[in-house]
């Protein structure tokens, strides 16, 4: 007669989590992560070094099932040279506002990369580096760019006013009313980019904008099965 406790016994077998379980979880501590403002820092080398093969043997076992089941997901951020990359982190923080996250400053003094965020949106930057053999230069050494960023914050007044108040950047148009829904100006930043910079007022109908817009004509993609 077979023992019935032989059913509960563990075996040292590894685990094997279900594949959309373990993606999931995985995309929800990214997500953690960056809300919290913290560098993700991929170590592909380390993932199976343990000492005990079965540890080994499950891990590896995850690193499959998040590389062939995580959805593909994509992520842009801008990424700027500065002539002076001390200088431009501390006006995009005094400024814009801006919170300053990470910076790798060489022994040269100029600024490797850095990463900074406003209201949660996050860029980076580094000081010019020409002798890298691609065009890490700045619009300064440029005269100029066709590049521009578009920031939303909760008040563009207040925003505009500290932008002339440093007195050292190029505005184009003062804070104005937009037809689309929009409180903006724009500006030449003192290394050379140009931020488009506005607060949300409103949510106007295609045709209360395009009365508005003479010479304007808006389109919008058909809805697809997806978006009902």
């Amino acid at each position: 007669m077979s023992d019935p406790f032989e059913q509960l016994r563990i075996t040292d077998d590894p685990g094997a989590p279900e594949p959309r379980f373990v993606a999931g979880l995985r995309n929800r501590l990214v997500a953690a992560l960056d809300a919290a403002g913290l560098p993700i820092v991929d170590l592909p080398g380390r993932s199976t070094a343990m000492t005990d093969s079965t540890s080994a043997t499950a891990s590896t076992a995850i690193s499959a099932a998040t590389s062939s089941e995580a959805p593909a997901t994509s992520r842009l951020t801008p990424y700027i040279s500065v002539s002076d990359g001390v200088a431009a982190i501390d006006w995009y923080v005094a400024v814009l506002g801006a919170v300053e996250h990470v910076r790798y400053t060489g022994d040269d003094g100029r600024i490797g990369h850095a990463e900074l965020s406003i209201g949660g949106a996050r860029f980076m930057l580094s000081s010019e580096y020409p002798e890298l053999g691609v065009e890490v230069v700045s619009p300064t050494t440029l005269g100029g760019t066709p590049f521009s960023m578009h920031l939303e914050v909760p008040d563009v007044d207040a925003v505009y006013e500290r932008v002339v108040a440093d007195g050292r950047s190029r505005i184009g148009r003062p804070p104005h009313d937009e037809a689309y829904g929009a409180r903006s100006f724009d500006v030449i930043d003192p290394f050379g980019h140009r931020w488009m910079i506005q607060t949300p007022t409103g949510a106007p109908t295609i045709e209360e904008i395009e009365s508005q817009m003479e010479g304007y004509s808006i389109t919008t993609p058909s809805p697809t099965a997806d978006d009902e």
